[in-house]
C-alpha cells in the first residue's frame, strides 16, 4: 500500500486549480477533456507537451471504458450485472487497492456502496430519499468481504465474484487513480513540468515556468459557484491535492440537502459535520489514488475521527513493507518491495517501490549459480551498501562517487565537466528518483531546467 506522506484536512473547504503562466522559452500544451462526468484540464511543458496530453486524453478515455458503472459495455458493469466475471489484472488491482484502503479506514471508504447509491439516484441523477427499509435491505451486501478473487487465468485475467445483492462503484477512487496514470504518461514523455486537475483532483508536477510554485486555489463552499471565492490557497511543487465536498453534487427534498457522499455505515448521506475534506501529499506514483480514497474517507469519518486517523499516521507506522505480492498491468505475478525515505527529523518524504517478476529472478539465480559451479568461483567478495534516508544524501552521496570534493569544484566547473557529473548521476540511477533533480541543481548551482537540458544532451 502506498504510503502518505503529507495530509491537509479542511474544513470548509474546496478544491479548485489555479493557472499557471506561460513560459515563452518553452513549448506548452493545454487541453481541456470531459471524462468520467467530470471536466478534466492537461498543462504540459516542454518539447512533447502536446504528444503527452494527447497521450492522456486517451488514457482516460480507456479507463472511462474500463471503470464505469453505466456503461454495459465496461468492466465493471459487467461484474455487477453477472456477478462473477473475468477482469484485466489492472481493474482487479485497483479493487484490491480500494478494499485495502476499506480496511484501513474500518469501512469509511467501500466501493460496494454501489446499490445505495443508486437507491438514492446519485448514479442515474433520478435523485429520491429511499426508505429505512429499503436502506436496511442493502446495507448487508455493503462491506469489502463480499468481494472475492477466483483465481489468475492464463490468459492474464483474474476471475472476480461478488455476493449477492453486492456491487461496486469506483467512482470515488477512480480520478485519483487516473490522475497516477496520466502522472506516469507525464514521466514517459519526460514533461519537466505542468498541472493535472480532474475535477476535485489536481497534481502539480514541478515548479512553473517562473520558478514559483503552482498556486492551487481552494474554494470557499459557502459560495462555490463564485470562481473567485478562495478560502484558502495551496502553494505545490509535485504534490497531489484532492478535495471530497458536500457541495459538489447534491440535492433537496422537503428543505433538506441530501449530497452523494455515503456513510457505509448507514446507508445515508454523511452526516459529520464537514463540508470538505482535502488532502496534499508528495508527487508519488499512486498517491493520486491515495488520496482519492481518504478524502472521502475523511469526510464520512469527520473531524474527530479523521485527525485521530492522521494522528495514528496508518499510513506512516513502519520504514517499510517487503516481500509482499502484486500483480503487473499484465497479469504477471510480482515480488514486491516499498521502502519509506525519511528526512532528519523522521518525517516521511518519499517511497522507493520495487517490483520484481520473481519468476525470473529465480531462473537468472539459478544459470548463474550453475554458471559459479561450472567455473569454480567463490562468491567471497565484500558486499557493501548504502542506505540512505531521504533523497538529499542520496544525491550527495551518488555526487562524491562520481565527482569526489565537488563542493570546491563547483563554482569553477564548465560546461563539459558538469556534463560529465550528471551523466554520471545519470549512470547510477540518480534520477530516478523523485525529487532528485531539484537536489542535483541545488547542489549544482543550476536551474532545473539546465538539469533537463544537460540530460538531453547526453542522451544525444
Amino acid at each position: 500500500m502506498k504510503k502518505i506522506c503529507a495530509l491537509l484536512m479542511a474544513l470548509l473547504l474546496s478544491l479548485s486549480a489555479g493557472c499557471g503562466t506561460m513560459d515563452p522559452d518553452e513549448a506548452q500544451e493545454s487541453i481541456q477533456v470531459i471524462a468520467m462526468d467530470t471536466a478534466m484540464i492537461f498543462t504540459a511543458y516542454g518539447v512533447n507537451s502536446t504528444k503527452a496530453d494527447y497521450a492522456a486524453e486517451e488514457e482516460v478515455y480507456r479507463l472511462e471504458a474500463m471503470l464505469s458503472r453505466t456503461d454495459e459495455e465496461s468492466q465493471v458493469a459487467r461484474l455487477n450485472s453477472q456477478g462473477t466475471a473475468d477482469i484485466d489484472a489492472e481493474l482487479w488491482g485497483l479493487i484490491e487497492t480500494a478494499m485495502a484502503y476499506s480496511e484501513a479506514t474500518g469501512g469509511a471508504f467501500d466501493i460496494t456502496v454501489a446499490p445505495v447509491l443508486l437507491a438514492w439516484g446519485f448514479t442515474t441523477d433520478e435523485y429520491q430519499v429511499p426508505s429505512q427499509a429499503e436502506l436496511e435491505a442493502l446495507l448487508p451486501a455493503v462491506g469489502a468481504e463480499h468481494i472475492r478473487c477466483l483465481g489468475e487465468n492464463t490468459d492474464g485475467t483474474v476471475t472476480v465474484a461478488l455476493d449477492p445483492g453486492t456491487q461496486i462503484d469506483l467512482g470515488a477512487i477512480g480520478k485519483g487513480y487516473a490522475s497516477d496514470r496520466v502522472a506516469a504518461i507525464f514521466e514517459e514523455y519526460e514533461v519537466p513540468r505542468g498541472l493535472i486537475r480532474l475535477g476535485g483532483s489536481v497534481l502539480a508536477i514541478g515548479d512553473r515556468p517562473d520558478g514559483e510554485a503552482w498556486r492551487v486555489g481552494i474554494q470557499d463552499p459557502r459560495d462555490p459557484d463564485n470562481a473567485e471565492a478562495f478560502a484558502a490557497v495551496l502553494n505545490l511543487t509535485d504534490a497531489y491535492a484532492v478535495t471530497s465536498g458536500s457541495y459538489q453534487r447534491y440535492f433537496e427534498q422537503d428543505g433538506k440537502r441530501y449530497h452523494h457522499i455515503i456513510d457505509p455505515a448507514t446507508g445515508y448521506p454523511a452526516d459529520s459535520g464537514l463540508t470538505s475534506v482535502t488532502v496534499v501529499t508528495d508527487g508519488t506514483q499512486g498517491n493520486g489514488t491515495l488520496c482519492d480514497a481518504l478524502s472521502t474517507a475523511l469526510f464520512v469519518m469527520g473531524e474527530e475521527q479523521a485527525l485521530d486517523f492522521w494522528r495514528s499516521r496508518t499510513f506512516e507506522g513502519s520504514d517499510g513493507r517487503t516481500g509482499y505480492r502484486g500483480i503487473s498491468a499484465s497479469g504477471e505475478a510480482l515480488h514486491c518491495s516499498t521502502f519509506f525515505i525519511k528526512d532528519e527529523t523522521g518525517k516521511l518524504v518519499g517511497l522507493l517501490c520495487i517490483n520484481t517478476d520473481y519468476h525470473e529472478l529465480l531462473e537468472a539465480h539459478d544459470k548463474l549459480g550453475a554458471l559459479i559451479g561450472e567455473l569454480g568461483l567463490r562468491a567471497n567478495l565484500p558486499i557493501t551498501e548504502s542506505f540512505n534516508m531521504n533523497v538529499r544524501e542520496l544525491v550527495q552521496a551518488n555526487l562524491h562517487r562520481v565527482c569526489p570534493g565537488y563542493e570546491e569544484q563547483v563554482g569553477r566547473m564548465s560546461q563539459k565537466e558538469k556534463l560529465e557529473v550528471i551523466e554520471g548521476l545519470s549512470d547510477l540511477g540518480t534520477f530516478l528518483v523523485k525529487g532528485a533533480i531539484g537536489c542535483v541543481a541545488e547542489s549544482l548551482g543550476v536551474s532545473v531546467p539546465t538539469i533537463y537540458r544537460y540530460l538531453n544532451m547526453i542522451k544525444k
